[in-house]
């Protein structure tokens, strides 16, 4: 037994250590690639345009810019011998392009110099998509070396842990289609990056990376007997978590997935006050859950069009808990079929299903002392519910921030992406100044020396900064601005962060409800 479970452990980590290797040479060698290729054509440039430089006949020079550079550099900036910047040729770029910009020098025989700047976003984007696709076919070769494994067990315990591997990589790749399928969309495109797409980059690698802690996590938990082990959340503990912002995030990710393959419209119907319920759950068993569910809600409507709705709310029935309703106008389910489709390995309708979501599914929520029911009428739709315990929190986060005339708000952030969500929110307030903070040093900076005039300011500050130990409440706490501050944060269901807010008496504002925020000004 020990020499299999220290076999399938060094063939685990050599998996893991290989990918994470393989990840890490394919971005570096996109930089590189990409360096080297930049580099070949800007001596081409050079060739062309070098005595053009020298002699400031920058006409020509624009000419043979627009002609070899212009579709990879955005800007080329040329400096005299005193670095004095003498011409610019530039375009405009997105926040996230110059997240990735790069640049490089070249001297003139007249001792002055020429900088060029480009950005690697979409080569990183390629990279990262290849990368996981091979991690797909990795998970098939480390199924099958799973099943070969299972041969050589001598007793039925051994059996049945081989098997257990088996059903993880099993359901890793089969939770892994729909945050590779927004991936692959979207480094597809040869356009620039929008902001929006950006941020379901963004949680579409945040779930893959969720899925493998899970793998992990799973494979760590000792267990006797197969029976004691339940996939769904077998290692993680529940968390407080709200369900607006995160049942948000799986639905963007499918717009994103099906808006060019598939004329779908999905809709996310939430009662009044829904943004505030929170929930004991696994996050990332819900998320997973809600995302095979789509995903079998678009597969049900066959020709390719429909609605798919979620809603969201309390219980008609129990206020002490959670609905969330996952709806569709497709071809149905036959009633003889409805009661087994909770079985492993049962499906309906799709020629390569596995029969893992729906049977994962009811575990994963019954382990979060909920329900998952399924009912459909065939050739109307089907409607799936998930039930959950309620989790009461007192009133401690706003919908509506009060200004008045010649406000002051001063946004602490150190994600950019913030700050531009922020801007469009606020675009047309005319009668309200804003300043922009990306660090806590910044921020300490400016209050040192304009502490004194801070009665018409309204803060909102960030809880985590990366590259700092300070974190939102304590500047809060630091300067006593606890009346005048707003908590921005991510965190907002995490009951340590609740209740030291509640006991600072500072407000909590949900980075994925910012949207929602409205403001009213007094009188």
């Amino acid at each position: 037994m020990n020499s299999h479970n220290k076999r399938i452990r060094f063939i685990y980590l050599s998996f893991v250590t290989s990918y994470i290797v393989l990840l890490i040479s394919s971005l570096t060698l996109s930089e590189k690639l990409s360096s080297v290729y930049n580099d070949r054509i800007i001596k081409t440039f050079l060739g062309i345009s070098g005595n053009d430089l020298i002699i400031g006949n920058y006409r020509e020079v624009k000419t043979a810019y627009d002609r070899t550079l212009a579709l990879q550099f955005h800007e080329m900036d040329i400096f005299s011998p005193e670095h004095k910047l003498i011409y610019r040729v530039s375009k405009d770029v997105s926040t996230a392009d110059s997240m990735f910009e790069r640049t490089t020098n070249y001297d003139l025989t007249n001792g002055g110099y020429v900088v060029f700047k480009w950005s690697n976003i979409l080569e990183y984007l390629v990279a990262l998509g290849i990368w996981m696709l091979l991690l797909l076919i990795g998970l098939l070769f480390l199924r099958r070396n799973l099943n070969a494994l299972k041969k050589g067990y001598e007793n039925e315990l051994i059996l049945n842990r081989a098997e257990l591997f088996q059903s993880i990589a099993v359901q890793v790749s089969h939770d892994i289609r729909s945050p590779l399928g927004a991936l692959e969309m979207i480094s597809s495109s040869n356009k620039e990056i929008p902001k929006d797409l950006l941020l379901i980059i963004r949680n579409s690698v945040n779930r893959i990376r969720d899925i493998a802690n899970d793998l992990v996590e799973s494979k760590k938990k000792p267990f006797a007997d197969i029976s004691e082990f339940n996939l769904a959340s077998n290692s993680v503990e529940l968390e407080n978590t709200h369900f607006a912002p995160l049942i948000g995030s799986i639905i963007d990710e499918k717009r994103v997935k099906y808006q060019i393959s598939k004329q779908i419209k999905f809709d996310f119907v939430q009662e009044v006050n829904s943004g505030d319920l929170l929930g004991k759950v696994n996050p990332v068993d819900l998320k997973r859950v809600l995302s095979n569910l789509l995903d079998n809600a678009v597969e049900a409507l066959k020709n390719k069009s429909g609605n798919v709705s979620v809603s969201l709310g309390v219980s008609p029935r129990d206020n002490a808990n959670i609905e969330i309703i996952v709806k569709d106008n497709g071809s149905g389910i036959p009633a003889i079929i409805l009661p087994k489709l909770f079985e492993k390995g049962a499906t309906f309708g799709k020629q390569d299903g596995s029969g893992l979501g729906l049977f994962h599914a009811k575990q994963a929520i019954e382990a979060m002392r909920g329900t998952l029911t399924l009912s459909s009428i065939e050739g109307d739709g089907t409607l799936v519910t998930i039930s959950l315990p309620r989790f009461e929190i007192e009133d401690h986060i706003v919908h509506e921030i009060k200004l008045k005339p010649q406000s002051h708000l001063i946004i602490v952030d150190d994600d950019k992406l913030m700050h531009e969500a922020w801007k469009m929110k606020l675009k047309g307030i005319s009668a309200l100044k804003i300043s922009h903070f990306y660090s806590p040093r910044e921020f300490m900076n400016y209050m040192r020396t304009n502490f004194g005039e801070q009665d018409n300011s309204l803060f909102l500050i960030d809880f985590e900064f990366k590259n700092d130990e300070v974190d939102g409440i304590e500047l809060i706490r630091s300067f006593g601005i606890h009346n005048q501050s707003y908590l921005v944060t991510g965190r907002s269901g995490d009951r340590l962060v609740i209740e030291e807010c509640k006991k600072q008496g500072i407000k909590l504002i949900p980075k994925t409800e910012i949207a929602n925020i409205s403001f009213k000004f007094e009188q």
